[in-house]
């Protein structure tokens, strides 16, 4: 593990404990840092994709980040364990899970 990378364990544990709104921040957070790490795919000064399957991928991080926080948006209940096991899924992803991982430590940076 990197030093600056924290166990995903102390992390998924202050999510559980946190109020819809943190929840919802931190959600938000994730989904841009997720388009920054997005940007790895595209072919430097052009409008091309050197890597579809790794940009397809985070898309349906972005995907699944989005649909938690529609439902925190509107109050809906959020069940916790499928969440938590939601992204911890996504952090071991082969293809995405450096980069979910990034976009999580970097949003829960700013809402802990």
């Amino acid at each position: 593990m990197k030093s600056n990378e924290k166990d995903l364990s102390v992390i998924t544990d202050h999510i559980c404990h946190f109020p819809p709104s943190s929840v919802c921040k931190l959600l938000g957070l994730v989904a841009q840092a997720l388009t920054v790490a997005a940007r790895s795919t595209y072919e430097a000064d052009s409008s091309g994709v050197v890597d579809a399957h790794k940009l397809r991928a985070i898309n349906e991080c972005q995907h699944l980040v989005t649909g938690i926080l529609c439902r925190c948006l509107f109050n809906e209940v959020i069940d916790m364990p499928l969440f938590i096991s939601s992204l911890e899924e996504l952090s071991t992803d082969p293809r995405v899970g450096s980069d979910f991982r990034w976009a999580l430590e970097q949003a829960f940076e700013h809402v802990k």
